[in-house]
């Protein structure tokens, strides 16, 4: 039938159409049967069974299995030719075609790949010459696929047609390598890929390689392994160590390195012994964080435990010598102590234990250590860290613990030098505290320490002591003591020597001696004429006490002149219009005045300013004009103590004009007490004056709210609010106390209202009320006499306008702090604070790079730690990854403590890794900071998105990565 079923088919129902009677209907129903198994018709089987009932004498259905099974392995169907040959046996066959039922059947079993089932067949028919070739070839293969390299060979051998020769060669260099003949396999391999190519050549260049490489020819190994091109065009953790490490046997660490940091998402012993020499690569490369890196993934496998061990060691050491972003530095020394209790490194590794603890601040750590009951003591590094951590709380501003620790310092008296220093810095403590006479007294024993000329130089110890003793008002020894000062200033920062001169001046002042006070002041304005405000109204004064009027109002012009936003122009203002009034000049003292008035409506200054206005004009018997500005006082500060002299004189004007009766009519319009009243009233107030003199705060709040009862429009009104307010502070009723403070402020110019402003707002910062407080800082800015509570209301404004994202002038209070002198720590670093973080929200990145370098300075390591990430942070932005890296370093070094920008700077330095194309570094830090800082949502979540990011890049030529993902799905 020629193969064409589909035709005989047809045929066949033409023929019992045309051929109805005839009689051979068994030959008709056999071709029906195996033409419909042979188009493997649905229900073709069923016909067999129909055929042998049908035809039960019939014999020649036991060739029809064979027969199908040979036909469909002649058309290289095997798995229709297996079903087949399942149902002949041996038995069955014709012996002349036994020889074609082992090899088709054993053929057809390996071609299903069942080798084992496959091979008795093929056996049979090896040393049948038309199928020994085929057969051993078939036979190599099965042993091949088996693992059986030496029957595989042998079979092989036996092949005699050249076609299966040729495919022979590839196999041949696999099996010697297999069996570890690797010199067989490279002379092999060598010649076969002269003329490979492909997936072939990029396979045999592996065989080659690894051969070299088991030979420790990697010189060799290099040249086959790089060729290798994976399969399916990736490689394996395996191929990567294997270049890896020939690399390093070769000492090429930078090839070595891309290589073994190629491994990563695994953790075996293949993976441990990568990260270990990985880290002696970096090491050899100076790239210490790096490995630092590696040796601590290495010692955190256990699979080589003198890998593990030797990891760790070297993880520590590093550690302490470069810092750690993941964990203390002491931890890990501590880890390795422990789990290696007997180590020959353990005197090594206490010493580094100490000196980590205090290099990175952690005093309370090595104090632990060493007043513990251990074999670790060494009072004279107890003194030392003692007296650090002093330090360290003092640089905070908690006070009362430095106090405390220096004590101990002082007490554990093992070093003189550091003794010395504990006394000098425990009388700065008690100065910060306001006990002066006691720090007069500590300065006292320190000096007599004998401290060194050094020291007393590097600590400016004259300079404090004078400011203690001035303090306290001691003026004469101020002098000696500030002399000291100045008589060496090259042993001072110039603005310490500038100020010096004015407290001398100040000293001398005190003393009344003027001129010599004089004299001090203008030392210090040539010193620094941008910052001689101060000293020239000190000066202007003292021309005033020398009778000197006209170098006063010299002096002080020149003050409002070069000055205009000096705290102390208002103060220049009235003194100005004084000393015209001294000479004479009543018109140019009351232009003054009124020019003080204009420009400082709300001054302490303007309220007697405008009385003396009258008073001038009174006596100029410009009487009208005098009574006008008079009554205006009166109305405008009705509380003030000024009223009641303005009344005076509009009485007396009242006299001298005949106009007793308007007078009267104006002063009830406003409802003022009469005179009589007056007297009244002011002994009312010293009665209740007095119970608070004599500290009898009870009754003397009982008598000053019925002085108010009586006369809540006195002229002692505002006064007997502030002192209420004082009772009501002092007993914690702080919303009491408030309230009357409120009063004071809202009554407008007075000589209560500025300590009260900053009475009411540290109340309110102290309920968290600190928004609220800021109208009463602008206020209190605005009003100030005294510098410090001008500074106190700067400092907070400066916060305030931060906090409310205020930023524009947040930074224009900054700007106006930072210039201010002698200025507190805290503040200081605050401002630079505020001023980095401000300018980076209104987009000036230039003023913030240069707050954030001034902040690297910053004793407060929160600040500090993040001005250094800001720096690594920019240098990543400009791509230079090597510079932010060791930024990252030097962080983790200085400021272990602050989990936050460790956590950070972890994430940026994987991004930079990366960039750098070490995708090891990337991920195990990455994993780090997921492992150790999932406290940080935020950050914990963007390391996790990068890491996966990673992964799913690298598993596009790491097939590693992929039968990890595929582990782990199973």
């Amino acid at each position: 039938y020629q193969g064409i079923y589909p035709n005989v088919n047809q045929a066949f129902a033409l023929f019992e159409h045309y051929n109805a009677d005839w009689e051979d209907h068994q030959d008709m129903a056999y071709f029906q049967m195996v033409t419909a198994l042979r188009l493997n018709e649905p229900g073709a089987v069923d016909l067999i069974d129909n055929f042998n009932k049908n035809y039960p004498s019939n014999h020649v259905i036991k060739n029809v299995y064979f027969d199908l099974a040979n036909y469909y392995f002649n058309n290289e169907k095997y798995s229709y030719a297996q079903k087949w040959f399942a149902k002949v046996k041996a038995t069955d066959v014709p012996k002349p075609s036994l020889p074609i039922y082992y090899f088709n059947k054993g053929y057809t079993l390996f071609a299903k790949k069942q080798y084992q089932q496959a091979k008795p067949y093929l056996e049979k028919v090896k040393f049948n010459p038309q199928y020994e070739s085929d057969a051993h070839y078939y036979l190599g293969h099965i042993a091949y696929q088996l693992e059986d390299y030496k029957e595989a060979s042998t079979s092989f051998t036996r092949v005699s047609k050249s076609d299966q020769q040729e495919n022979l060669g590839y196999f041949q260099v696999e099996m010697n390598f297999k069996l570890g003949r690797f010199g067989k396999a490279i002379s092999l391999g060598e010649i076969e890929l002269q003329k490979a190519n492909g997936e072939d050549f990029s396979q045999l260049s592996k065989i080659v390689g690894e051969s070299y490489f088991n030979l420790n020819d990697y010189k060799n190994a290099i040249t086959f392994l790089k060729n290798y091109q994976g399969k399916k065009g990736k490689w394996t953790h395996v191929d990567f160590y294997q270049l890896g490490y020939a690399y390093y046997e070769v000492g090429d660490y930078t090839e070595a390195i891309t290589q073994f940091s190629k491994i990563i998402g695994k953790k075996d012993k293949l993976a441990q012994n990568a990260y270990y020499y990985l880290a002696e690569c970096y090491l050899k490369k100076e790239r210490k964080s790096s490995a630092l890196n590696a040796y601590r993934s290495a010692s955190s496998m256990q699979f080589n435990p003198d890998i593990t061990q030797t990891s760790l060691l070297n993880y520590a050491r590093l550690s302490y010598e470069i810092g750690n972003p993941y964990e203390a530095v002491p931890k890990v020394i501590i880890r390795y102590l422990e789990t290696y209790p007997k180590t020959q490194y353990e005197q090594e590794l206490t010493a580094l234990l100490l000196s980590s603890y205090t290099s990175s601040g952690d005093y309370e750590g090595v104090i632990s250590i060493l007043s513990s009951q251990n074999d670790y003591k060494d009072d004279r590094l107890l003194q030392k860290v003692t007296y650090l951590k002093a330090v360290q709380l003092f640089s905070s501003g908690d006070y009362r613990a430095a106090m405390e620790y220096f004590q101990k310092s002082i007490d554990n008296d093992q070093d003189k030098n550091i003794t010395a220093r504990s006394l000098f810095w425990k009388g700065q403590t008690e100065y910060e505290l306001n006990d002066f006479e006691q720090a007069i007294s500590t300065y006292t024993e320190f000096e007599r320490q004998g401290p060194s000329k050094v020291m007393l130089r590097e600590l400016q110890y004259h300079y404090h002591l004078g400011y203690a003793l001035f303090k306290l008002e001691d003026y004469e020894l101020t002098l000696t003591t500030f002399q000291k000062v100045v008589n060496n200033e090259l042993d001072f920062p110039r603005s310490s020597v500038r100020d010096a001169y004015l407290r001398l001046g100040d000293a001398n002042f005190g003393l009344s001696k003027y001129w010599p006070a004089m004299e001090q002041y203008n030392k210090s304005i040539v010193m620094s004429p941008a910052q001689s405000d101060y000293a020239r109204y000190q000066k202007a004064i003292s021309y005033g006490f020398v009778d000197r009027n006209t170098q006063k109002i010299k002096t002080l012009k020149e003050l409002i002149d070069k000055h205009p936003t000096s705290p102390y122009v208002d103060d220049a203002y009235f003194e100005l219009s004084t000393a015209y009034s001294v000479a004479g000049s009543f018109d140019t003292a009351i232009a003054t005045y009124e020019g003080l008035v204009s420009r400082f409506p709300e001054s302490p200054y303007t309220s007697r300013a405008i009385l003396n206005m009258g008073l001038i004009l009174y006596n100029q018997e410009k009487l009208v004009r005098a009574e006008q500005v008079l009554k205006n006082l009166v109305v405008r500060y009705p509380k003030d103590g000024v009223a009641q002299q303005a009344l005076g004189t509009i009485k007396e004007i009242a006299i001298d004009s005949d106009n007793v009766a308007g007078f009267t009519r104006w002063v009830r319009s406003l409802n003022f007490e009469t005179f009589t009243d007056n007297e009244l009233e002011k002994t009312a107030f010293a009665a209740a004056e007095k119970q608070f003199l004599s500290n009898r705060k009870k009754q003397a709040k009982k008598s000053f709210l019925s002085y108010l009862d009586a006369y809540p429009q006195g002229i002692n009104a505002i006064t007997s609010k502030f002192i209420l307010g004082e009772i009501h502070n002092e007993e914690e009723d702080f919303d009491e106390a408030l309230n009357y403070y409120r009063q004071v402020i809202d009554a407008g110019s007075n000589e209560y209202r500025e300590e009260a402003l900053v009475k009411a707002s540290q109340i309110l910062v102290s309920n968290d009320l600190a928004k609220d407080a800021v109208p009463l800082w602008s206020i209190l800015e605005d009003i100030a006499i005294y510098p410090e509570n001008k500074r106190y209301a700067q400092f907070n404004l400066m916060r305030a306008y931060y906090q409310s994202n205020n930023f524009d002038k947040a930074l224009e209070k900054v700007n106006e702090v930072l210039v201010l002198e002698q200025l507190d720590s805290k503040i200081k670093w605050d401002a630079y604070d505020i001023l980095a973080h401000a300018s980076l929200k209104i987009g000036d990145t230039l003023s913030a790079k240069k707050a954030f370098k001034m902040l690297e300075k910053a004793p407060l390591d929160q600040l500090a730690a993040e001005a250094y990430y800001f720096d690594a942070n920019q240098y990543f932005l400009i791509e230079d990854y090597e510079k932010s890296n060791e930024i990252i370093a030097a962080l983790s070094q200085k400021f272990s403590g602050q989990p936050y920008w460790a956590a950070k700077s972890l994430l940026l330095m994987a991004k930079n890794f990366y960039a750098l194309e070490d995708a090891f570094q990337a991920s195990y830090i990455l994993e780090s900071l997921i492992e150790n800082y999932s406290q940080f949502d935020e950050i914990s979540t963007q390391g996790k998105s990068f890491l996966e990011a990673i992964r799913q890049r690298e598993a596009e030529q790491n097939a590693s990565l992929l039968q990890s993902e595929d582990n782990e799905e199973q």
